[in-house]
């Protein structure tokens, strides 16, 4: 894959195609598997078709990178976006931990328990005993985890849909 901007192909818009040569790369080597799967292939065979696949896999890493290098931001945004979707206790039990709700109970003088002697006795469902059963690994888990899988992939559609508009107004010449 090309190692500078200038040789990387632009696409109609005079924008860089190298998200595209991934998506074109990964869709090839998943049609290229399609069909290793289908054949009856002797050990000759095998190797050659193996080594194709590879190619194939090979130029799609080289543009994903090239694509990191190029756009360093959305690439971390990205991985960061899918880590979260992916494992979304890693952002649910130290967000709880922080306002207080740990998986021995409410820590004393926190957020949470300013909250609750706020409310005074909590009804079952509401909010802060759903925490507290996601921080002790309970049902409550599944509830938060979607909430927080929801969040980013709404932040993520959000994100993409005004950067696509901020794009379109400068191609346009218009001052942002």
């Amino acid at each position: 894959m090309p190692k500078n901007d200038s040789t990387v192909p632009k696409s109609p818009a005079g924008k860089s195609s190298t998200s595209s040569n991934i998506l074109n790369c990964i869709a090839t080597a998943h049609q290229r598997v399609l069909e290793f799967g289908k054949l009856h292939i002797d050990a000759d065979q095998w190797s050659t078709k193996a080594g194709e696949i590879r190619q194939f896999l090979t130029e799609g890493r080289n543009s994903a990178f090239q694509y990191a290098k190029d756009h360093p931001v959305q690439s971390v945004a990205a991985v960061g976006a899918v880590a979260v979707i992916v494992s979304p206790p890693l952002v649910a039990i130290p967000c709880l931990n922080m306002v207080g709700i740990t998986s021995s109970g409410i820590q004393a003088g926190s957020m949470a328990a300013g909250a609750h002697a706020g409310i005074g006795n909590l009804v079952a469902g509401s909010m802060i005993p759903i925490c507290q059963s996601a921080a002790m690994g309970g049902a409550g888990m599944a509830i938060v985890n979607t909430a927080i899988q929801g969040s980013v992939i709404a932040a993520s559609g959000t994100t993409y849909m005004v950067g696509k508009l901020v794009n379109r107004r400068r191609s346009a010449g218009a001052k942002l």
